[in-house]
This record gives C-alpha cells, structure tokens and sequence, in this order.
C-alpha cells in the first residue's frame, strides 16, 4: 500500500486536491493505492476560461452540467455559478388561495383618530 505525506503524519483519510498534467492517471493512481479512505468529493475538475471578445467564457468539464442560466457570484477568489430559479409563481398557486378563508381576516382596528385636511 502506498504512504502519502499525510498519512505518515497521521492523518486517517485525505481528500484528493490534485491538479495539472496528466491529472486523470494521478487521481487513478491514488484510488488505486490508498492507505487509507480517500473523499472524492474533493476531487475537483479544471476548466478552461478564454477570452471572446471583451468576455470571459468558461468551458467546463463533461461531468458537469448546468442550466442554461445562471447566476453569477464572487465569493472572494471563487466564482460560484448557482441554478436560476424562475421568477414566476408555480402554476396554480394562485388558485389555491381563497380569501374567505378565516386566516385573511382582518381584525378590528377600531376607529381612526381625527385628522386635519391639508
């Protein structure tokens, strides 16, 4: 089985943060030869960014997958793409809402104090 640093410090499970040339063999490698439990849900993938006229376009790897849009934001050095949601309301939610029922009530609120035209 082989060592890495980590576990001859002591560690009892490492996560692989690999990247560079020839990054698939070397994450193939170490699931191939841990010595102890290795998290893949470190494992991070590499994009490519190129330049297009003036905008940064972002191709990512084929095991990700988003929708067509998103939104965008930094969160200090990371870039964090995040689902869109719709700006609509689900379909039929405004027909369930009726308002007789008794949680629309409006209490009593007395009367109004008198008041000056201006």
């Amino acid at each position: 089985m082989a060592q890495c640093w980590a576990t001859q410090w002591g560690a009892d499970t490492v996560m692989d943060l690999s990247t560079g040339r020839n990054i698939h063999a070397t994450r193939g490698w170490i699931l191939r030869h841990p010595s102890v439990p290795i998290s893949k849900e470190a494992f991070m993938e590499t994009a490519t960014v190129t330049l297009e006229g003036g905008r940064q376009t972002v191709r990512l790897p084929r095991s990700v997958h988003l929708p067509s849009t998103v939104f965008v934001r930094q969160a200090g050095d990371a870039v964090v793409l995040e689902p869109a949601r719709p700006k609509t309301w689900p379909a039929g939610f405004f027909g369930s809402i009726h308002v007789t029922d008794p949680v629309f009530e409006r209490p009593e609120q007395g009367q109004l104090p008198p008041f000056n035209d201006l």
